[in-house]
């Protein structure tokens, strides 16, 4: 079994991970995903329901602030509520659906919530 691929996040934090989905065949050819709707979730189990996960984020990409959608881009946005969760190493995927239906997923992955050093914010 391959190592899961790590996301590390520092607790408490605005995290901004970019993605840019490609042709898995050929890279470099970006595709269109206006329209699509893509799901994160965050679990410390794999058996725990969505209902119980940690963090979640739904959202469809939108043309904005120099992403474009039809070149692959989007981004997953976590807040720092979201990411104040404790320090430790969890499961999580990222999800897509297509406009006809289809549904796509990454393998799990695993995001590990760093603990920081400064701890006041205001």
């Amino acid at each position: 079994m391959q190592p899961l691929v790590e996301i590390d996040v520092p607790q408490a934090t605005d995290y901004v991970l970019p993605i840019n989905m490609t042709d898995g065949n050929t890279p470099a050819n970006k595709l269109d995903i206006t329209g699509w709707k893509f799901y994160f979730t965050v679990k410390g189990s794999l058996n725990d329901l969505d209902a119980a996960a940690l963090i979640t984020q739904d959202w469809l990409p939108v043309t904005s602030g120099g992403l474009v959608t039809t070149n692959g881009q989007t981004q997953l946005v976590l807040t720092n509520t979201q990411t104040n969760i404790k320090p430790n190493s969890y499961y999580c995927d990222l999800k897509w659906k297509l406009p006809n239906g289809v549904i796509l997923s990454t393998p799990v992955m695993k995001l590990v919530i760093q603990k920081t050093v400064t701890i006041r914010s205001n």
